[in-house]
Protein backbone atom coordinates (compact mmCIF):
# COMPACT_ATOMS: atom_id res chain seq x y z
CA UNK A 1 0.00 0.00 0.00
CA UNK A 2 2.63 2.24 -0.63
CA UNK A 3 0.85 4.53 -3.02
CA UNK A 4 -1.80 5.41 -0.43
CA UNK A 5 -0.83 8.92 0.28
CA UNK A 6 -2.51 9.84 4.08
CA UNK A 7 -0.75 12.54 5.71
CA UNK A 8 -3.29 14.08 8.29
CA UNK A 9 -2.48 17.66 9.78
CA UNK A 10 -3.15 17.02 13.25
CA UNK A 11 -3.87 20.49 15.33
CA UNK A 12 -2.71 20.20 19.12
CA UNK A 13 -5.86 20.80 20.30
CA UNK A 14 -7.17 17.63 18.83
CA UNK A 15 -4.71 15.22 20.67
CA UNK A 16 -7.01 13.71 23.05
CA UNK A 17 -8.42 12.01 20.22
CA UNK A 18 -6.08 10.55 18.70
CA UNK A 19 -4.28 9.43 22.18
CA UNK A 20 -5.11 5.94 24.08
CA UNK A 21 -8.25 5.98 26.15
CA UNK A 22 -7.57 7.49 29.63
CA UNK A 23 -8.78 5.20 32.07
CA UNK A 24 -11.83 5.62 34.21
CA UNK A 25 -12.50 5.49 37.83
CA UNK A 26 -14.54 2.38 38.24
CA UNK A 27 -16.74 2.34 41.91
CA UNK A 28 -16.85 -0.56 44.12
CA UNK A 29 -20.33 -0.74 43.55
CA UNK A 30 -20.26 -1.03 39.63
CA UNK A 31 -17.49 -3.91 40.20
CA UNK A 32 -20.32 -5.80 41.66
CA UNK A 33 -23.01 -5.20 39.09
CA UNK A 34 -20.21 -6.16 36.47
CA UNK A 35 -18.88 -8.85 38.58
CA UNK A 36 -22.88 -10.37 38.71
CA UNK A 37 -23.67 -10.01 35.16
CA UNK A 38 -20.32 -11.45 33.95
CA UNK A 39 -19.24 -8.26 32.35
CA UNK A 40 -15.52 -6.71 32.33
CA UNK A 41 -15.82 -3.42 33.22
CA UNK A 42 -13.94 -1.46 30.23
CA UNK A 43 -12.47 0.73 32.84
CA UNK A 44 -11.75 3.88 30.72
CA UNK A 45 -13.23 7.28 29.09
CA UNK A 46 -14.50 6.16 25.86
CA UNK A 47 -16.32 9.17 24.81
CA UNK A 48 -15.04 12.66 23.53
CA UNK A 49 -17.73 15.59 22.93
CA UNK A 50 -16.51 17.84 20.40
CA UNK A 51 -17.79 21.46 20.04
CA UNK A 52 -16.94 24.88 20.22
CA UNK A 53 -17.48 27.62 17.36
CA UNK A 54 -17.45 27.03 13.27
CA UNK A 55 -14.66 26.96 11.33
CA UNK A 56 -12.72 24.82 14.16
CA UNK A 57 -11.46 21.68 11.74
CA UNK A 58 -14.02 19.39 14.13
CA UNK A 59 -15.40 17.66 11.22
CA UNK A 60 -11.76 17.30 9.30
CA UNK A 61 -10.09 15.86 12.26
CA UNK A 62 -13.02 13.02 12.99
CA UNK A 63 -13.14 12.10 9.68
CA UNK A 64 -9.52 11.56 9.42
CA UNK A 65 -9.11 9.77 12.48
CA UNK A 66 -11.75 7.55 11.46
CA UNK A 67 -9.61 6.77 8.07
CA UNK A 68 -6.85 6.24 10.20
CA UNK A 69 -8.14 3.52 12.53
CA UNK A 70 -9.98 1.79 8.76
CA UNK A 71 -6.90 1.71 6.91
CA UNK A 72 -4.09 0.81 9.95
CA UNK A 73 -6.23 -1.68 11.81
CA UNK A 74 -7.10 -5.09 11.16
CA UNK A 75 -11.05 -5.49 12.31
CA UNK A 76 -11.29 -2.01 13.06
CA UNK A 77 -15.01 -0.48 11.69
CA UNK A 78 -16.65 3.29 11.55
CA UNK A 79 -19.89 4.27 12.29
CA UNK A 80 -21.10 7.43 11.41
CA UNK A 81 -24.20 8.81 11.99
CA UNK A 82 -26.87 12.03 11.41
CA UNK A 83 -30.31 12.71 12.04
CA UNK A 84 -31.56 12.03 9.33
CA UNK A 85 -30.24 10.09 5.56
CA UNK A 86 -31.17 13.30 3.49
CA UNK A 87 -28.00 14.65 5.46
CA UNK A 88 -25.19 11.87 4.43
CA UNK A 89 -24.88 12.20 0.94
CA UNK A 90 -24.16 15.60 1.01
CA UNK A 91 -21.73 16.12 3.82
CA UNK A 92 -20.23 13.11 5.71
CA UNK A 93 -20.41 10.25 3.11
CA UNK A 94 -19.21 13.01 0.61
CA UNK A 95 -16.32 13.86 3.16
CA UNK A 96 -15.26 10.71 3.21
CA UNK A 97 -15.64 10.30 -0.99
CA UNK A 98 -13.41 13.42 -1.09
CA UNK A 99 -10.64 11.89 1.21
CA UNK A 100 -10.62 8.91 -0.58
CA UNK A 101 -10.06 10.21 -3.97
CA UNK A 102 -7.12 12.25 -2.67
CA UNK A 103 -4.61 9.64 -0.95
CA UNK A 104 -5.88 7.22 -3.82
CA UNK A 105 -5.09 9.87 -6.35
CA UNK A 106 -8.05 9.31 -8.03
CA UNK A 107 -7.97 5.97 -8.28
CA UNK A 108 -10.50 4.74 -5.65
CA UNK A 109 -10.90 1.38 -7.01
CA UNK A 110 -8.14 -0.43 -6.03
CA UNK A 111 -8.35 0.10 -2.60
CA UNK A 112 -12.22 1.05 -1.76
CA UNK A 113 -15.05 -0.23 -2.07
CA UNK A 114 -18.18 3.14 -2.44
CA UNK A 115 -21.41 1.98 -2.12
CA UNK A 116 -24.75 4.45 -1.84
CA UNK A 117 -27.23 2.29 -1.44
CA UNK A 118 -26.71 1.70 1.47
CA UNK A 119 -24.45 4.01 2.37
CA UNK A 120 -20.94 1.85 3.00
CA UNK A 121 -17.18 2.11 2.27
CA UNK A 122 -14.96 -0.74 2.50
CA UNK A 123 -11.58 -0.61 2.43
CA UNK A 124 -10.53 -3.98 0.44
CA UNK A 125 -6.91 -4.87 1.83
CA UNK A 126 -8.36 -5.63 5.44
CA UNK A 127 -12.29 -5.09 4.40
CA UNK A 128 -13.07 -2.63 7.15
CA UNK A 129 -15.93 -0.74 7.19
CA UNK A 130 -17.40 2.59 7.26
CA UNK A 131 -21.40 2.39 7.98
CA UNK A 132 -23.26 5.47 7.49
CA UNK A 133 -26.68 5.37 9.70
CA UNK A 134 -29.71 7.86 10.37
CA UNK A 135 -30.73 7.65 13.96
CA UNK A 136 -33.14 10.50 14.71
CA UNK A 137 -36.70 10.11 15.38
CA UNK A 138 -36.85 6.70 16.33
CA UNK A 139 -35.14 4.89 19.43
CA UNK A 140 -35.27 1.17 17.17
CA UNK A 141 -33.61 2.71 13.72
CA UNK A 142 -30.44 1.22 14.93
CA UNK A 143 -31.89 -2.30 16.36
CA UNK A 144 -31.12 -5.11 14.92
CA UNK A 145 -27.72 -3.33 13.88
CA UNK A 146 -24.82 -6.14 13.11
CA UNK A 147 -21.02 -5.98 11.69
CA UNK A 148 -19.82 -8.70 9.38
CA UNK A 149 -16.66 -8.68 11.46
CA UNK A 150 -14.28 -7.67 13.96
CA UNK A 151 -15.26 -4.61 16.34
CA UNK A 152 -16.56 -0.62 16.19
CA UNK A 153 -13.30 1.19 16.68
CA UNK A 154 -15.02 4.47 16.15
CA UNK A 155 -18.76 5.67 16.29
CA UNK A 156 -18.97 9.48 14.83
CA UNK A 157 -21.77 10.92 15.99
CA UNK A 158 -21.64 14.12 13.41
CA UNK A 159 -24.25 17.47 14.27
CA UNK A 160 -25.68 16.25 17.16
CA UNK A 161 -27.43 18.80 17.96
CA UNK A 162 -29.71 18.48 14.56
CA UNK A 163 -31.39 15.56 16.53
CA UNK A 164 -34.32 15.87 18.95
CA UNK A 165 -33.59 14.90 21.67
CA UNK A 166 -30.67 13.10 23.76
CA UNK A 167 -32.42 9.61 23.67
CA UNK A 168 -31.46 8.43 19.69
CA UNK A 169 -27.88 8.37 21.05
CA UNK A 170 -28.31 6.73 24.16
CA UNK A 171 -30.23 4.11 22.09
CA UNK A 172 -27.87 3.81 19.60
CA UNK A 173 -25.02 3.86 22.10
CA UNK A 174 -26.36 0.86 23.12
CA UNK A 175 -26.79 -0.77 20.41
CA UNK A 176 -23.13 -0.34 19.21
CA UNK A 177 -21.57 -1.25 22.81
CA UNK A 178 -22.08 -4.62 21.89
CA UNK A 179 -18.98 -4.46 19.04
CA UNK A 180 -16.60 -2.61 21.58
CA UNK A 181 -13.39 -3.29 23.03
CA UNK A 182 -10.62 -0.68 25.14
CA UNK A 183 -9.49 0.82 22.35
CA UNK A 184 -13.19 1.85 20.81
CA UNK A 185 -14.07 5.93 20.95
CA UNK A 186 -17.56 7.65 20.59
CA UNK A 187 -16.92 11.21 19.07
CA UNK A 188 -19.97 13.50 19.71
CA UNK A 189 -19.63 16.43 16.98
CA UNK A 190 -21.74 19.61 17.56
CA UNK A 191 -22.24 23.27 17.42
CA UNK A 192 -23.42 25.16 20.24
CA UNK A 193 -27.67 26.26 19.94
CA UNK A 194 -28.30 29.57 20.98
CA UNK A 195 -31.30 28.39 22.88
CA UNK A 196 -29.90 27.75 26.59
CA UNK A 197 -32.58 25.26 27.12
CA UNK A 198 -31.73 23.30 24.35
CA UNK A 199 -31.44 19.74 25.17
CA UNK A 200 -27.25 19.46 23.82
CA UNK A 201 -26.76 22.55 26.05
CA UNK A 202 -27.68 20.12 29.25
CA UNK A 203 -26.78 16.62 28.23
CA UNK A 204 -23.10 17.02 26.93
CA UNK A 205 -21.87 19.25 29.80
CA UNK A 206 -23.46 16.87 32.32
CA UNK A 207 -21.39 14.14 30.71
CA UNK A 208 -18.38 15.75 31.10
CA UNK A 209 -19.20 16.74 34.45
CA UNK A 210 -19.84 13.06 35.73
CA UNK A 211 -16.44 12.39 34.27
CA UNK A 212 -18.10 10.38 31.32
CA UNK A 213 -16.63 11.75 28.77
CA UNK A 214 -13.63 14.18 27.84
CA UNK A 215 -14.52 17.79 25.92
CA UNK A 216 -12.47 18.69 22.90
CA UNK A 217 -13.07 22.68 22.53
CA UNK A 218 -11.91 24.24 20.03
CA UNK A 219 -12.09 27.35 17.48
CA UNK A 220 -11.05 29.07 14.43
CA UNK A 221 -7.50 30.12 16.51
CA UNK A 222 -6.61 26.69 17.03
CA UNK A 223 -6.57 26.37 13.22
CA UNK A 224 -5.66 29.61 12.04
CA UNK A 225 -2.64 28.08 10.75
CA UNK A 226 -4.57 26.16 7.88
CA UNK A 227 -6.76 29.24 7.45
CA UNK A 228 -6.56 31.22 3.99
CA UNK A 229 -5.84 35.30 4.53
CA UNK A 230 -9.77 35.75 3.12
CA UNK A 231 -11.60 33.35 5.97
CA UNK A 232 -9.21 35.14 8.41
CA UNK A 233 -10.50 38.37 7.62
CA UNK A 234 -14.15 37.66 6.90
CA UNK A 235 -13.88 36.16 10.82
CA UNK A 236 -12.34 39.66 11.84
CA UNK A 237 -14.88 41.45 10.33
CA UNK A 238 -17.51 39.89 11.91
CA UNK A 239 -15.95 40.12 15.05
CA UNK A 240 -16.05 43.94 14.44
CA UNK A 241 -19.47 44.19 13.06
CA UNK A 242 -21.37 42.41 15.79
CA UNK A 243 -19.80 40.75 18.99
CA UNK A 244 -22.23 38.27 20.24
CA UNK A 245 -22.84 37.11 17.12
CA UNK A 246 -19.02 36.73 16.70
CA UNK A 247 -18.99 34.60 20.43
CA UNK A 248 -21.40 32.49 19.44
CA UNK A 249 -20.47 31.17 15.58
CA UNK A 250 -17.02 31.60 16.10
CA UNK A 251 -16.29 30.83 19.51
CA UNK A 252 -19.47 28.49 20.76
CA UNK A 253 -21.19 30.82 23.47
CA UNK A 254 -24.09 30.42 24.61
CA UNK A 255 -26.03 33.70 24.52
CA UNK A 256 -29.30 34.95 24.96
CA UNK A 257 -31.60 35.04 21.91
CA UNK A 258 -32.46 38.66 21.06
CA UNK A 259 -32.17 41.11 18.49
CA UNK A 260 -32.29 39.54 14.76
CA UNK A 261 -32.42 36.24 13.55
CA UNK A 262 -30.51 36.80 10.27
CA UNK A 263 -27.45 38.61 11.95
CA UNK A 264 -25.01 36.78 9.14
CA UNK A 265 -26.85 39.29 6.16
CA UNK A 266 -24.70 42.30 5.03
CA UNK A 267 -26.32 44.59 2.46
CA UNK A 268 -22.75 45.11 1.37
CA UNK A 269 -21.90 41.47 0.92
CA UNK A 270 -25.24 40.27 -0.25
CA UNK A 271 -26.69 42.63 -2.58
CA UNK A 272 -25.83 42.70 -6.09
CA UNK A 273 -26.79 46.10 -8.17
CA UNK A 274 -24.87 45.82 -11.52
CA UNK A 275 -23.91 42.62 -13.40
CA UNK A 276 -24.20 41.26 -17.13
CA UNK A 277 -27.75 39.98 -17.36
CA UNK A 278 -26.66 39.11 -21.13
CA UNK A 279 -23.80 36.54 -19.59
CA UNK A 280 -24.91 35.73 -16.53
CA UNK A 281 -26.81 32.76 -17.55
CA UNK A 282 -23.66 31.35 -19.08
CA UNK A 283 -22.48 31.24 -14.97
CA UNK A 284 -25.76 29.08 -13.99
CA UNK A 285 -26.39 25.28 -13.51
CA UNK A 286 -29.78 25.11 -12.37
CA UNK A 287 -32.54 27.37 -11.68
CA UNK A 288 -35.25 26.75 -8.59
CA UNK A 289 -38.80 28.63 -8.74
CA UNK A 290 -39.53 29.15 -5.12
CA UNK A 291 -43.07 29.77 -3.84
CA UNK A 292 -44.71 30.73 -0.78
CA UNK A 293 -48.17 31.09 -1.89
CA UNK A 294 -50.92 32.02 0.70
CA UNK A 295 -54.51 32.45 1.27
CA UNK A 296 -56.46 35.12 2.16
CA UNK A 297 -54.83 37.86 3.86
CA UNK A 298 -51.25 36.59 3.69
CA UNK A 299 -48.35 37.66 1.05
CA UNK A 300 -47.38 35.45 -2.02
CA UNK A 301 -43.51 35.38 -2.79
CA UNK A 302 -41.96 33.55 -5.63
CA UNK A 303 -38.46 33.92 -6.37
CA UNK A 304 -36.14 32.22 -9.22
CA UNK A 305 -32.84 31.33 -7.22
CA UNK A 306 -30.24 30.59 -9.76
CA UNK A 307 -27.29 28.43 -8.30
CA UNK A 308 -24.22 29.37 -9.82
CA UNK A 309 -21.03 27.25 -11.22
CA UNK A 310 -19.13 28.62 -7.74
CA UNK A 311 -22.01 26.88 -5.63
CA UNK A 312 -23.32 30.38 -4.61
CA UNK A 313 -27.19 31.23 -5.04
CA UNK A 314 -28.50 34.27 -6.59
CA UNK A 315 -31.94 35.62 -6.57
CA UNK A 316 -32.09 36.99 -9.88
CA UNK A 317 -35.70 38.06 -9.54
CA UNK A 318 -38.62 37.79 -7.50
CA UNK A 319 -42.26 38.66 -7.11
CA UNK A 320 -43.97 39.86 -4.00
CA UNK A 321 -48.14 40.23 -3.85
CA UNK A 322 -49.43 41.40 -0.65
CA UNK A 323 -53.87 41.06 -0.77
CA UNK A 324 -53.92 43.61 1.38
CA UNK A 325 -52.43 46.19 -0.60
CA UNK A 326 -53.82 44.74 -3.75
CA UNK A 327 -56.68 42.69 -3.11
CA UNK A 328 -57.57 39.13 -2.74
CA UNK A 329 -57.12 36.65 -5.34
CA UNK A 330 -57.61 32.85 -5.89
CA UNK A 331 -55.34 30.59 -7.43
CA UNK A 332 -56.20 30.51 -10.94
CA UNK A 333 -55.86 34.68 -10.86
CA UNK A 334 -52.59 34.32 -8.96
CA UNK A 335 -51.48 31.21 -11.36
CA UNK A 336 -51.95 34.00 -14.27
CA UNK A 337 -49.96 36.66 -12.32
CA UNK A 338 -46.76 33.97 -11.54
CA UNK A 339 -47.10 33.00 -15.11
CA UNK A 340 -46.98 36.51 -16.44
CA UNK A 341 -43.87 37.46 -14.08
CA UNK A 342 -41.78 34.26 -15.36
CA UNK A 343 -42.84 35.40 -19.30
CA UNK A 344 -41.40 38.68 -18.16
CA UNK A 345 -37.96 36.82 -16.25
CA UNK A 346 -37.36 35.41 -19.41
CA UNK A 347 -37.59 38.12 -21.78
CA UNK A 348 -34.96 40.11 -19.66
CA UNK A 349 -32.77 36.53 -19.52
CA UNK A 350 -33.44 35.12 -22.99
CA UNK A 351 -30.70 32.27 -22.17
CA UNK A 352 -32.62 30.82 -19.10
CA UNK A 353 -35.42 28.81 -21.19
CA UNK A 354 -32.11 26.39 -22.03
CA UNK A 355 -31.40 26.01 -18.17
CA UNK A 356 -32.09 23.07 -16.65
CA UNK A 357 -34.71 24.42 -14.59
CA UNK A 358 -37.51 22.99 -11.32
CA UNK A 359 -40.30 24.58 -9.17
CA UNK A 360 -41.41 23.95 -5.42
CA UNK A 361 -43.86 25.17 -3.76
CA UNK A 362 -45.43 24.80 -0.42
CA UNK A 363 -47.54 21.93 0.16
CA UNK A 364 -50.75 23.68 1.18
CA UNK A 365 -50.93 25.08 -2.12
CA UNK A 366 -51.52 21.78 -4.21
CA UNK A 367 -53.88 23.08 -7.20
CA UNK A 368 -51.57 26.38 -7.32
CA UNK A 369 -49.01 23.82 -8.52
CA UNK A 370 -50.53 21.75 -10.78
CA UNK A 371 -51.79 24.64 -12.42
CA UNK A 372 -48.25 25.65 -12.64
CA UNK A 373 -46.64 22.50 -14.08
CA UNK A 374 -49.51 22.41 -16.72
CA UNK A 375 -48.95 25.80 -18.15
CA UNK A 376 -47.35 26.41 -21.20
CA UNK A 377 -46.19 29.69 -19.82
CA UNK A 378 -44.19 27.81 -17.48
CA UNK A 379 -42.56 25.70 -19.86
CA UNK A 380 -43.62 22.59 -18.75
CA UNK A 381 -40.65 21.80 -15.75
CA UNK A 382 -40.92 19.51 -12.62
CA UNK A 383 -42.71 20.86 -9.87
CA UNK A 384 -42.59 19.51 -6.18
CA UNK A 385 -43.70 20.26 -2.91
CA UNK A 386 -42.36 21.34 -0.04
CA UNK A 387 -43.54 18.76 2.51
CA UNK A 388 -39.90 18.23 5.00
CA UNK A 389 -40.30 21.81 7.04
CA UNK A 390 -38.95 21.86 10.56
CA UNK A 391 -38.77 25.28 11.39
CA UNK A 392 -35.09 25.82 13.49
CA UNK A 393 -33.54 23.30 10.84
CA UNK A 394 -34.24 25.59 8.08
CA UNK A 395 -33.60 28.63 9.60
CA UNK A 396 -30.11 27.34 10.53
CA UNK A 397 -29.91 26.47 7.11
CA UNK A 398 -30.51 30.05 6.30
CA UNK A 399 -28.03 31.52 8.72
CA UNK A 400 -25.42 28.81 7.49
CA UNK A 401 -25.96 30.17 3.69
CA UNK A 402 -25.58 33.74 4.75
CA UNK A 403 -22.70 33.18 7.09
CA UNK A 404 -20.56 31.78 4.31
CA UNK A 405 -21.91 34.33 1.41
CA UNK A 406 -23.82 31.77 -0.40
CA UNK A 407 -26.78 33.98 -0.98
CA UNK A 408 -26.78 36.86 -3.15
CA UNK A 409 -30.04 39.11 -4.21
CA UNK A 410 -29.73 41.01 -7.65
CA UNK A 411 -31.03 44.80 -6.79
CA UNK A 412 -30.71 47.00 -9.93
CA UNK A 413 -31.67 50.52 -9.17
CA UNK A 414 -34.81 50.16 -11.54
CA UNK A 415 -38.12 48.74 -10.12
CA UNK A 416 -37.40 45.66 -12.16
CA UNK A 417 -38.16 42.74 -9.27
CA UNK A 418 -39.34 42.53 -5.61
CA UNK A 419 -36.54 41.47 -3.89
CA UNK A 420 -36.47 45.03 -2.26
CA UNK A 421 -39.37 43.55 0.10
CA UNK A 422 -37.47 40.20 1.08
CA UNK A 423 -34.94 42.16 2.02
CA UNK A 424 -36.74 44.08 4.47
CA UNK A 425 -38.37 40.77 5.80
CA UNK A 426 -34.61 39.84 6.48
CA UNK A 427 -33.86 43.08 8.05
CA UNK A 428 -37.04 42.85 10.08
CA UNK A 429 -36.66 39.17 11.56
CA UNK A 430 -36.32 38.80 15.37
CA UNK A 431 -36.57 36.78 18.52
CA UNK A 432 -38.92 37.46 20.66
CA UNK A 433 -36.96 38.24 24.03
CA UNK A 434 -39.65 36.91 26.61
CA UNK A 435 -39.54 33.22 24.75
CA UNK A 436 -36.40 33.08 23.57
CA UNK A 437 -37.80 31.87 20.09
CA UNK A 438 -38.50 33.85 16.67
CA UNK A 439 -41.22 36.40 17.38
CA UNK A 440 -44.76 35.07 16.15
CA UNK A 441 -46.85 37.36 13.66
CA UNK A 442 -43.84 38.81 11.13
CA UNK A 443 -43.67 38.84 8.20
CA UNK A 444 -41.96 35.64 6.37
CA UNK A 445 -43.54 35.09 3.18
CA UNK A 446 -40.29 35.56 1.13
CA UNK A 447 -38.12 33.83 4.08
CA UNK A 448 -40.08 30.88 3.78
CA UNK A 449 -39.71 30.92 -0.01
CA UNK A 450 -35.73 31.42 0.69
CA UNK A 451 -36.56 27.74 2.71
CA UNK A 452 -37.97 25.96 0.51
CA UNK A 453 -35.78 26.94 -2.28
CA UNK A 454 -32.82 25.76 -0.71
CA UNK A 455 -33.96 22.58 0.83
CA UNK A 456 -33.37 20.86 -3.09
CA UNK A 457 -29.72 22.83 -3.13
CA UNK A 458 -29.01 21.12 0.12
CA UNK A 459 -30.19 17.86 -1.01
CA UNK A 460 -29.52 17.84 -5.27
CA UNK A 461 -29.77 13.95 -5.39
CA UNK A 462 -33.07 14.22 -4.36
CA UNK A 463 -34.60 16.83 -6.97
CA UNK A 464 -31.59 16.01 -10.04
CA UNK A 465 -30.13 19.13 -9.45
CA UNK A 466 -27.24 20.07 -11.00
CA UNK A 467 -24.75 20.87 -8.45
CA UNK A 468 -21.33 20.56 -10.58
CA UNK A 469 -18.67 23.36 -9.78
CA UNK A 470 -16.75 25.31 -11.98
Amino acid sequence: MNDLIFKPKIPKVYNPIWLENPLKIITEEEKKIFKSLNIEPLGVINEFILNGGRITGKTTDARDYCMYRLISEEGANIVVTRAEQNDIRGSVFAGFEKLIYKITNNKPQKYFKISKSPFEITFKPNGNKIFFLAINKDINRTKGFEIPKGYIAVVWHEECNEMESEEYLESAKMTFLRFFNKTSKILYAYNIEQLRTHWSNIYFPQKIAKREAIRVYSTWKDIAKLLDPATIAKILEDRARDIEFYRYWYLGHIIGLKGLVFRQFNRKKHVVKQLDIQRIMEYVSTIIVSIDAANKNDATAVGALCILRDGRIIVLDSFYYDPLEKGQLDDVEMSRLICNWWVRFNNRFPTARYVNTMGIVDNANWNLKEMLQGSKSMGYFAWYTATDKVILRDTKRLQNMFGADLILFYCPNDSFNDNKYGILEIESYIYDEKTQEIKKGQQDHFIDMLKYGTYPYQYPQLYYVDQKRR
